[in-house]
């Protein structure tokens, strides 16, 4: 297996700072990057590339957080700047409530468990 240098950096961030900033003034958070998990995704032609990445946040005295993310061109330039981080149980019910309205999820999650079964 090829390594993937760019996703080495990225994962390399794991255990470092993660800061949010927030519009309109609110007072911003600092937490700890506690884990991720990421992979290149396929690359468009004549795109710049891209690696998705889901993040587990800490913060003293708060529940974990879940981030979705990516970089975007190289291994050093974050490119999302307001994606959500929110609490693990705020991703499950919005998880549960679009597998419940939207086919096109609830067969993404059943692919996913499905490949989990076959590990």
């Amino acid at each position: 297996m090829a390594i993937d240098h760019d996703l080495d950096v990225i994962l390399s961030k794991i255990g470092g700072p993660s800061t949010f900033t927030y519009p309109g003034g609110e007072a911003g958070r600092a937490g700890r990057l506690k884990d991720r998990s990421g992979l290149k995704a396929p690359r468009e032609n004549g795109r710049a590339p891209y690696w998705a990445t889901v993040d587990l946040i800490e913060y003293q005295e708060e529940p974990e957080l879940m981030r979705f993310g990516y970089y975007r061109g190289s291994s050093s330039q974050w490119g999302s700047q307001t994606t959500l981080a929110a609490r693990l149980p705020v991703w499950k019910k919005l998880f549960v409530k679009a597998a419940r309205e939207k086919k096109w999820f609830r067969k993404l999650l059943e692919d996913v468990m499905s490949e989990l079964n076959r590990s």
